[in-house]
């Protein structure tokens, strides 16, 4: 996999996109981000990737490297993994879903002929969208457009008007674009667009027989089918009692059973088509225990995924998650021991170690949570990662009262801006986002003496850094000074 990523920096691939008249093909994540994983096991590790990479420069982008957070400002791309296309003058032609297998991926790509998300839209509003066209921008990732450019109403006006043009006989783009509509609709406020919501609540069995409509479809919305019982028919379907709701919430968990016994999914796919009926038990039954069933449900299904999960990849994508659902039904010791396991081969242990340290939060167990907090704050490697994983500490430090609490927390806050301060990128990218979150946490503590001396001492540093990083750095000091 890796002899296919260009060797030379963003800039030089820029560059070197405009001599060859190839776009450029922009992948941005984490060694250790699942759903990164999930894509190098169902798509990068494969060698077709490298042949349809032929037509474009290809760029792995690690958000690690030293430039990597400055431009994920330049390109908002905020949340691992991000996948761009682009051409040489750095004009956004696809930002596609991570989700997606080979297959998938090169019937994404196969719509792009360097033509921008704006004209693909054009197009399909005008009606003269080829079926190339369509599976582009099915494959959009919508929820990760720049959001200054595609507000929410932008994205409901652009979804509306898709819905009604997308050919009725392209049947796995019509299921998708049907799901992006739903999705845009429930996110609409209430109102401002009462009218609309109403309208598509009357017509969203119609949407949702798109999407349900057969295996292929239903695979296809694999994500919306794992992730969104409970916030869909919740709102198109308020009434539980009600026939529809019934009926729905009956063939939903059919699509994700079937989905759960699929060989043609992912290890990590099937192992999320077990939330859905977690989800829809919660939902149901708010002031009830788990019942053993459901306990039973999440366990089979996540130590079935532990099992199934063999390579590299599939490792780093499956067994945090696995880990989390059992945590959901309080199957602690279950949860434990395939994180465990996993602590004694993993090339990434911060990642299990936060785990670890969340399940016994879960717990009340604030002294165990602190000390794998702190454990995995030091196997921490690259710049971003330690950066994250420092604020992860100190956030829950802040949080957890002890009688350490204060020395620890000053200790982290100042390893914090000790090395925030000195990384080019230190408030830039998904850095700034760790910088706001400090800033919370520190709101109670920065009046004290100790923290007021130190904050004052790295304020100062602000003036070495450049760009929006500076700016950022000087208006977070600003907040807590």
């Amino acid at each position: 996999m890796d002899d296919v990523w260009y060797k030379g920096t963003v800039e030089e691939a820029f560059v070197e996109s405009k001599t060859s008249n190839k776009p450029l093909f922009l992948y941005w994540g984490a060694v250790w981000c699942p759903p990164c994983n999930e894509i190098k096991s169902e798509v990068y590790s494969k060698p077709k990737f490298g042949q349809l990479m032929k037509q474009f420069i290809p760029v792995y982008l690690d958000g690690d490297t030293d430039r990597a957070q400055i431009w994920a400002d330049k390109l908002n791309a905020y949340g691992y993994p991000t996948i761009l296309v682009l051409s040489h003058d750095q004009k956004e032609l696809l930002r596609l879903s991570g989700g997606v297998n080979l297959q998938e991926f090169e019937i994404a790509l196969a719509g792009i002929q360097n033509s921008s998300l704006e004209s693909l839209i054009a197009k399909a509003k005008a009606g003269t969208l080829d079926r190339d066209g369509w599976n582009t921008l099915a494959y959009t990732a919508w929820g990760q457009l720049p959001k200054d450019t595609y507000t929410p109403e932008k994205k409901w006006q652009i979804q509306e008007s898709l819905i009604s043009k997308v050919p009725s006989e392209f049947e796995l783009e019509s299921s998708m674009i049907a799901a992006q509509f739903l999705e845009a609709a429930i996110g609409l406020d209430e109102k401002t667009h009462k009218s609309d919501i109403t309208k598509v609540k009357g017509q969203a069995a119609d949407y949702l027989e798109r999407i349900f409509k057969n295996k292929k479809t239903i695979i296809a919305n694999r994500g919306f089918v794992n992730g969104g019982i409970v916030t869909v028919l919740s709102w198109a379907f308020p009434k539980k009692s009600s026939s529809d709701y019934k009926a729905w919430r009956k063939r939903w968990l059919e699509a994700a059973s079937m989905i759960a016994n699929s060989s043609d999914v992912s290890v990590d796919t099937r192992l999320w088509a077990a939330y859905p009926k977690l989800q829809l038990f919660q939902y149901e039954n708010k002031d009830k225990d788990l019942d053993s069933g459901i306990v039973s449900h999440i366990e089979t299904a996540a130590l079935k995924a532990n099992d199934e999960a063999k390579t590299k990849y599939e490792r780093h994508s499956v067994v945090s998650g696995a880990a989390y659902l059992l945590k959901l039904v309080k199957s602690y010791k279950n949860a434990e021991k395939i994180l465990l396991e996993e602590l004694k081969q993993t090339d990434t242990p911060w990642y299990y170690q936060s785990s670890l340290s969340s399940l016994a939060s879960s717990q009340d167990k604030k002294e165990e949570a602190l000390k794998w907090s702190a454990e995995a704050r030091k196997s921490a490697k690259g710049r971003a990662t330690r950066l994250q994983w420092i604020t992860n500490d100190l956030l829950l430090t802040a949080k957890v009262k002890s009688d350490s609490q204060k020395s620890r927390l000053l200790s982290l806050t100042e390893e914090y801006y000790q090395l925030a301060t000195t990384l080019n990128d230190g408030f830039a990218g998904r850095n700034q986002f760790r910088a706001i979150r400090v800033s919370k946490s520190l709101q109670d503590w920065k009046k004290q003496k100790e923290f007021k001396s130190l904050l004052t001492t790295y304020q100062k540093k602000c003036d070495a850094l450049k760009g929006s990083a500076k700016n950022n750095c000087i208006a977070h000091f600003r907040d807590l000074l």
